[in-house]
């Protein structure tokens, strides 16, 4: 009886955590994101799936809308359904989406989203309309004379140079793109202590930066104990294979050690300044 009755205790918890993993009923898009190369005068289809993990019925709407405003615009070169859609419950639909590209198209890039608008009514006090919005990039590259170019601007940590063991290190990166197509940079960022030994390193996934734009990503899943170290970053700029290194020491250490080093820095400054006087 004893086994038994552990047994069922095993299996209730077995099951209470397979309720909990269970992913939660959400309206999703799919893919976040898609980058089509089109020439001028051509057509191409692309797809954006809609799924509905809910109990209910939805009806939704599409809509085109540029990421900024009067800015390589692509609402002209993008049609999607004008009509409203119902998805059923657990059904999954594809939705056809046109792009084109009139002759003579001056070559770049243009950019926005594709927007999955869906309306439902509930009743709080009065009766009120809640609208969801959910949204899918698009990008559209148009060869050509098309200029490729930009840097990364700004490396440092987010906590400045002293950081203490408990805490996450975080890192920023700003990179400056100043041509006429977008950028998708990515690289690493790696950790080595003051021997030169390489003790990890942090990925960064691709991002995107829009054309006359400076965009700032964070990367904040580093732990590391006390010690001095370097952080070199490699970030290859998303074109031409061109690698830009940056490097930076910092220090982790307790809280406590702060005002250890800000004493002793004062101390001699003030050994200094004396001196310079006494002469």
């Amino acid at each position: 009886m004893k086994w038994l009755f552990l047994g069922l205790i095993g299996i209730s918890f077995g099951l209470f955590d397979l309720v909990e993993a269970a992913p939660p009923a959400v309206i999703s898009i799919t893919p976040a994101k898609q980058e089509v190369i089109i020439n001028p005068g051509e057509t191409k289809w692309i797809n954006l799936t809609v799924i509905n993990s809910l109990t209910q019925s939805v009806d939704f709407r599409l809509a085109v809308e540029d990421l900024v405003v009067e800015q390589n615009s692509l609402i002209e070169n993008v049609t999607v359904p004008t009509t409203t859609l119902t998805l059923n419950p657990d059904q999954t639909i594809a939705v056809p989406i046109k792009v084109s590209v009139p002759t003579g198209a001056y070559p770049g890039t243009r950019h926005g989203q594709i927007a999955i608008v869906i309306k439902g009514t509930e009743a709080v006090g009065n009766k009120a309309t809640i609208t969801t919005q959910l949204n899918s990039l698009l990008f559209i590259k148009i060869p050509g004379q098309v200029k490729e170019s930009g840097r990364v601007t700004r490396f440092g940590l987010l906590n400045g140079l002293i950081n203490i063991p408990t805490q996450n290190i975080g890192f920023y990166i700003a990179f400056t793109n100043d041509g006429n197509a977008y950028l998708n940079p990515y690289g690493l960022i790696k950790i080595t202590n003051w021997r030169g030994q390489e003790l990890g390193h942090a990925v960064i996934d691709p991002w995107y930066v829009l054309p006359n734009s400076t965009r700032i990503r964070d990367i904040n899943d580093l732990i590391l104990p006390t010690g001095l170290y370097q952080a070199s970053l490699e970030l290859n700029r998303g074109y031409g294979d061109l690698i830009d290194v940056k490097r930076i020491w910092f220090l982790v250490c307790p809280w406590w050690w702060r005002y250890i080093l800000f004493g002793l820095s004062g101390l001699i400054v003030l050994i200094f300044g004396y001196r310079i006087i006494k002469v």
